[in-house]
């Protein structure tokens, strides 16, 4: 992977990521450390098809690598997308896009470390707005870790909430429909103050806001809030007729859905009572 030749860097990296792909490969400390390092170094290759290689290599690597590694990787991925380089820019955002795909589900530690290393950097980037390349990557990103990892990030919500809400009103219409992206995963996670303040500075502005297309991205939020909401109810009647086909008690049939939507959505939990009262009402008098 240190030819000259292109075309000896492409054979090499092709066969890594043939490796990468197998269970049974094991890595000592120095093959990791190497790998990583090359990998890196890749992906500013001048050949297009070498750079592509070492971002999808980055995807099954992190699952074979210890954690510190991974750290570095990500640390590495987020300097390079700030860098003044366009292409070395876009690489770096497409393999962090990668990692944060790859990344085990079953691993919390590593997952919430990795998110809280990542989210920063991300909130940093969306404020600046010094590069709208950079920015709409970071949205991207972000968005792909709220819908992922939301829960994990519940410390971090006020962050990025802040973040995210001036650029409703931003110039560009591609940065105001990827925040809307972003918020909209936001809110399946988020804790209910998070989502009365989002929703009280939609509607204040909405308000307040004299300027077309502004309008119409405060609108667009709320409807895209509104249709995550939708969702979750429709999914907790289905939940709600299969117990009740399932238990013999209807209470207990709603005691369980209310708990499941409490667990997974906690922005529901503060009109769980009112909630479960209507669904046991409406149980018992049909």
């Amino acid at each position: 992977m240190t030819s000259t030749d292109k075309d000896y860097r492409f054979m090499a990296t092709n066969d890594l990521m043939t490796e990468l792909q197998k269970d049974s490969i094991k890595l000592d400390d120095d093959s990791e450390r190497k790998v990583v390092k090359m990998l890196l170094r890749l992906l500013e290759d001048k050949n297009g098809e070498v750079q592509n290689l070492a971002v999808k290599c980055l995807g099954p690597l992190v699952n074979k690598v210890k954690e510190f590694h991974v750290y570095s990787i990500v640390e590495s991925l987020c300097d390079h997308m700030i860098s003044e380089r366009e292409q070395l820019r876009d690489m770096s955002s497409l393999a962090l896009k990668t990692v944060i795909n790859e990344l085990p589900a079953s691993s919390t530690a590593l997952v919430a470390n990795i998110c809280k290393r990542v989210t920063d950097r991300l909130s940093e980037a969306i404020v600046r707005q010094e590069d709208v390349s950079v920015q709409l990557e970071a949205l991207d990103i972000l968005g792909d870790l709220l819908a992922r990892f939301g829960s994990l990030l519940v410390s971090f919500h006020p962050n990025i909430l802040d973040a995210l809400l001036p650029q409703l009103a931003s110039p560009r219409l591609a940065v105001r429909k990827r925040t809307i992206i972003a918020l909209s995963h936001l809110v399946v996670s988020c804790s209910p103050q998070i989502y009365a303040r989002l929703m009280d500075f939609l509607i204040e502005e909405l308000a307040k806001n004299t300027c077309m297309s502004t309008t119409r991205t405060y609108i667009q939020c709320i409807a895209a809030i509104r249709c995550v909401c939708v969702c979750v109810c429709v999914c907790v009647c289905v939940c709600v007729c299969v117990c009740v086909c399932v238990c013999v008690c209807v209470d207990l049939a709603v005691v369980l859905v209310v708990v499941g939507l409490r667990y997974f959505f906690p922005v529901f939990s503060n009109i769980q009572p009112r909630f479960s009262l209507l669904i046991i009402l409406s149980l018992k008098t049909s």
